[in-house]
């Protein structure tokens, strides 16, 4: 009989499922909510919209915003299970992080900040025929 698991924890920041099934899926319609995919094992692709993504092992997939998908596990077996990490990513928190550190970086060296001088500036030219 084909075995299909799944197994999830959540920390404060990311929550995270590992995967493992021996066999392939049917197409599964879903709202794919921010987060980071990689494929140990096997095959996985996703429909977005038009656009079709493929991960496995060589590939993986980040979604930086919830999107609705289709996805299906196509390459899985007894003898080299479909196996895959997933880290639901919290942008609220990851947020909140980030302003944890700038506002940590800004406290301890006010001077921290610099501007580029005018010369240092990219600027564009149009070119005249």
């Amino acid at each position: 009989m084909p075995l299909t698991t799944a197994v999830s924890s959540c920390a404060s920041l990311v929550c995270t499922r590992i995967v493992f099934s021996e066999q392939t899926k049917e197409c599964v319609h879903t709202l794919r909510l921010p987060s980071l995919c990689i494929a140990a094992q096997g095959a996985k692709t996703v429909i977005v919209g038009d656009e079709v993504y493929e991960y496995n092992a060589s590939r993986m997939i980040v979604f930086s915003v919830a999107l609705p998908v289709a996805a299906q596990v196509t390459q899985a077996s007894h003898s080299a299970p479909y196996l895959s990490l997933k880290l639901d990513l919290d942008p609220h928190k990851i947020a909140e992080l980030v302003l944890k550190g700038v506002s940590a970086r800004s406290a301890s060296s006010p001077g921290a900040t610099r501007h580029l001088p005018d010369s240092g500036r990219c600027r564009h030219r149009r070119r005249h025929d």
